[in-house]
């Protein structure tokens, strides 16, 4: 057993073995070092010499940390890449560059401190963002310095246990049932990939990626697998390339029924189509998001149905399911969410509207 305050121990063969700290591994667990010797003494004086030359380099690593932005840019290229998703990767290299780096990135490392961290947030509020993107965006400095105190290049993290802003999160735009119906009646080029979004919920990178493997012929129902979305071929380059990979989380997966009468669309669209891997792709190759999305706004505009996107209509979906009473852990599940805290988060407005309704009619029967 060590003696009160040394990390110092007897071993099995009779020598002595003394242990020290040397820093953290990428998971944040704490590296040791070992000193062995026959001598209690010789062991206490030498493991007393290597902690003062570990806290030395360690100090002299603080003091030569460099900048937030040499920092990130390493911890990007040794932490992050191949660790996430490529997708996910471009998703932090961009509030790197848009956010970040602009306000923070010439600052020294070690003189990034709370105060500073709350200018910061006061900086992203009055460029109007939303409680929702602060919060991301403050999650991926935390993780960055993260990891420098990892390194042993801090002490202690700003942004631990920060009190962000909260504002509501926006109401999101909802087609009402007349534009709803105009959409349904469409007969036309996408009409199917329209109803696909409009009545399943469906992300439009799922729909795109959708294949005639996902269909369950005996069941009317569908299972979505996988998402495919536009990507930058490289971070220093501005072309893109379409990338079929992963859904956005594992709960995105799931199998989604299909209604009576978009299933006879699909059937027809079956027999013209069938030859292809993909049902909405074309020669061999997946529906690409963009276009999808160009042409229904293009479709949009011609029926009178003004300010929507694609996502317009999986908002719809989840506003009817509320508006039909159907449960939330239902609907959650429909759309792929992680939580049902995501799915209330999104449409609080909606509930609300359904509450108020109860409320009236059950002050309307007299009990």
């Amino acid at each position: 057993m060590a003696r009160r305050g040394e990390n110092i121990y007897k071993r099995k063969d009779g020598r002595y073995e003394g242990r020290y700290v040397i820093g953290k591994n990428n998971n944040g667990k704490t590296k040791f070092g070992y000193i062995f010797g026959h001598q209690y003494a010789d062991v206490r004086l030498r493991l007393m010499e290597k902690k003062i030359e570990t806290a030395r380099r360690r100090e002299k690593d603080i003091c030569n940390c460099g900048t937030l932005k040499s920092w990130f840019s390493y911890w990007m290229e040794s932490y992050v890449l191949g660790s996430v998703k490529h997708s996910t990767y471009q998703v932090y290299e961009t509030i790197l560059k848009k956010h970040i780096l602009p306000y923070l990135g010439w600052r020294d490392l070690m003189s990034v401190d709370r105060a500073t961290v709350y200018h910061f947030v006061t900086h992203l509020q009055e460029k109007g963002l939303g409680s929702s993107s602060i919060q991301g965006i403050v999650r991926l400095l935390q993780a960055g310095i993260k990891g420098a105190i990892n390194e042993g290049k801090l002490k202690q993290n700003p942004c631990y246990r920060l009190k962000l802003p909260y504002t509501e999160p926006k109401e999101q735009r909802v087609l009402t049932r007349k534009e709803q119906t105009k959409l349904r009646n469409y007969q036309g080029r996408d009409s199917l990939i329209i109803k696909m979004g409009l009545y399943t919920g469906m992300r439009l990178g799922e729909v795109c990626a959708l294949k005639w493997t996902d269909v369950n012929w005996e069941n009317h129902s569908i299972a979505v697998q996988r998402n495919v979305q536009r990507m930058k071929c490289n971070t220093s380059s501005k072309k893109t390339t379409l990338v079929l990979g992963t859904t956005k989380s594992n709960h995105s997966c799931r199998s989604l029924p299909i209604p009576d009468f978009i299933w006879d669309e699909l059937m027809k669209h079956h027999a013209s189509n069938g030859n292809q891997p993909f049902i909405f792709g074309r020669k061999g190759y997946v529906a690409d998001p963009r276009t999808i999305q160009r042409r229904f706004c293009q479709i949009a505009l011609r029926l009178q149905i003004h300010n929507v996107h694609f996502h317009t209509l999986r908002h719809t979906f989840a506003t009817r399911m509320i508006e039909l009473g159907v449960d939330i852990k239902t609907i959650s599940i429909l759309l792929g969410h992680a939580s049902v805290k995501t799915t209330l988060d999104f449409y609080a407005h909606s509930l609300l509207f359904q509450q108020r309704q109860a409320i009236h009619s059950l002050s309307s029967i007299g009990v």
